[in-house]
Parts: structure tokens; sequence; C-alpha cells
């Protein structure tokens, strides 16, 4: 029968990503289609990317996927990695930012997939 100690069992996972909450150091959360590891014990930012590009950073990525976010859409926050639809073509995000048009910033954007 395997051993286990619990004093290496470090990871603590705390769901979606949240504004304003306490995290410890070793906590995991989900942004987007990523997972990250609290790196410090700090109470986030309003926004993760505020955390994200703190110094010394207090947060470190774990695993990197991709979340589809159907068709492009104005006043959207679309985060780092969000797959987008516009015409025939899907599109990652490459910058996170809120849309302020229905016409897709490809200054924000990198093709994913093009069209057929």
């Amino acid at each position: 029968m395997a051993d286990f100690v619990l004093g290496r069992i470090k990871f603590v996972w705390k769901g979606s990503w949240a504004g304003t909450t306490a995290y410890i150091a070793d906590d995991v959360v989900r942004y987007g289609g990523n997972a990250f590891i609290a790196l410090a014990n700090h109470t986030s930012s309003a926004l993760f990317e505020t955390d994200l590009s703190a110094n010394p950073t207090k947060w470190q990525k774990m695993f990197g996927g991709v979340e589809y976010k159907t068709d492009h859409a104005d006043a959207t926050y679309y985060k780092v990695d969000d797959i987008v639809k516009y015409g025939p073509t899907l599109w990652v995000c490459t910058t996170a930012h809120l849309s302020t048009s229905a016409v897709l910033d490809t200054t924000k954007f990198s093709v994913f997939l093009p069209g057929l």
C-alpha cells in the first residue's frame, strides 16, 4: 500500500479566479482556458492581468488552454487565449481587452484557424 505524506500535497483548487479575493501560495485557479498557481500570498486585484504583471509575479501558468467564446462581439471582455469566430475564421486573443466595436481588432488577435 502506498504511503501518503500530507505535508507534501500542496496544491489547493480554488475554482475560477475572482477579484478582491485572498489567495495563498499554491492555490490553483482557472482563468479563461488556463490554470494558474499562486506564487505568493496576496489579495487579488480587480483585474487578473494586473496580478499577472505584478513584480514579482503573483501567478504562474500551470496549464495552457483556450476558451471558445463564439462570435466576436462589441462590449465584450476578452482574455488572452480566448477563441472567437469572426467571418469564416477563428481568432485567438493575444492582448486582454474590452472590445469597442463589432469589428475584430486584428492588433489584439491572431489567426487561430483560417476560414475555409
